[in-house]
């Protein structure tokens, strides 16, 4: 009679210490991954468009503070047809470097994963001349560094304004030093 009690104490400690770990549980910080983010404007009296926050791993809006570390953007001619793609930061500091641009997604993809160090680019406002299968460099607000690449880029001239959609791999440093574990 007394084994029998002792068995289900145990069972009932061990539930009891599951569901314990499962409540603590927090959420990790996410420094990589693959996401899209495009220019769609929300709103009514204010828009506003949803960026991403590599310190978040999230989009973002606009309207937020401090709001997202990137935009995605399209420039247009007078006729409203597409001529560029670029990617903006609303921090208004010197945030983006071009590592590179190739001819495929698999170098584009080894260039990414093989980078170790950011160097000393030359920075610059924005991501201007933005194509698929380009790595770029990308520090934050909290001078953090980030990698990401280009996957795929996809616009849509028949809405007003015309519309740009971007994929991508990124990768934050979060410590601040210049050099990437992986």
């Amino acid at each position: 009679m007394g084994f029998k009690h002792i068995n289900t104490f145990k069972l009932l400690f061990l539930v009891f210490v599951i569901l314990i770990s499962a409540c603590e549980k927090k959420d990790e910080d996410k420094y990589y991954g693959i996401d899209t983010i495009d220019n769609t404007l929300y709103g009514t009296q204010i828009y506003y468009a949803m960026g991403f926050s590599f310190e978040t791993g999230s989009e973002s809006s606009t309207l937020e503070s401090p709001g997202p570390d990137i935009t995605i953007h399209v420039a247009t001619d007078i006729g409203g047809n597409i001529v560029g793609k670029y990617i903006n930061s609303p921090n208004l500091i010197e945030s983006f470097a071009l590592v590179a641009s190739f001819g495929t997604a698999a170098e584009a993809e080894e260039s990414f994963d093989e980078l170790r160090d950011t160097g000393s680019p030359g920075w610059s406002l924005s991501a201007g001349g933005l194509e698929v299968n380009q790595v770029w460099l990308f520090k934050t607000l909290k001078g953090n560094f980030v990698k990401f690449r280009v996957i795929e880029l996809k616009t849509d001239n028949s809405i007003n304004p015309p519309g740009i959609e971007m994929k991508f791999e990124w990768r934050l440093q979060p410590d601040g030093s210049s050099i990437f574990t992986s």
